[in-house]
């Protein structure tokens, strides 16, 4: 899992309100104080904070010697302006895909919308540490903070989990 810090804030082109989103039938929801969230049963919860987020969901793997587990995290982070725009925070945290990542690789670098509400999505590969990895990010700002929502995939995964674990992603919300 990767851990990006940066620089943003909403304006109100950005801070559109959410469109309620319906869990898929069978699918958990998780609810957070800001944030909801639907997730398939097969996918495990861990809302203890590890590593700073404010939850993961870890992909069923029928590999339990792995040391790595396909995951989506949620992480917040206030940030020091409330003028800091989603743009910044983005360009902020582009810049330390490229720092922090070796052999990065970016992919998808554009706007999206999501449940009504603008976001950005970043998607890229590269090392770390012994890991090839793979992810695909939504950022969006409200009131001074910013929510990223990531996919971490192995990138020899990434055809096995990117296309439900963008289905949860963006089943994201906020409250």
């Amino acid at each position: 899992m990767i851990v990006l810090g940066s620089c943003s804030q909403s304006d109100s082109t950005t801070a559109k309100p959410s469109q309620a989103v319906q869990a898929p039938e069978g699918w958990r929801t998780i609810i957070r104080e800001k944030f909801t969230m639907h997730y398939p049963t097969d996918w495990r919860l861990d809302t203890s904070g590890t590593l700073g987020t404010k939850l993961l969901l870890f992909a069923p793997n029928d590999d339990v010697s792995a040391n790595f587990s396909e995951n989506i995290n949620v992480m917040t982070e206030k940030l020091p302006s409330k003028s800091i725009t989603l743009e910044q925070y983005v360009d902020a945290s582009t810049a330390q895909v490229e720092k922090y990542i070796s052999d990065a690789k970016i992919t998808i670098n554009e706007s999206a919308e999501v449940n009504g509400r603008s976001f950005h999505e970043l998607e890229y590969s590269g090392k770390q540490g012994e890991n090839d990895l793979a992810f695909h990010q939504y950022f969006t700002v409200e009131k001074g903070v910013a929510y990223v929502v990531t996919l971490t995939v192995q990138k020899e995964s990434v055809e096995q989990y990117k296309e439900m674990g963008v289905k949860i992603m963006r089943t994201f919300q906020l409250n």
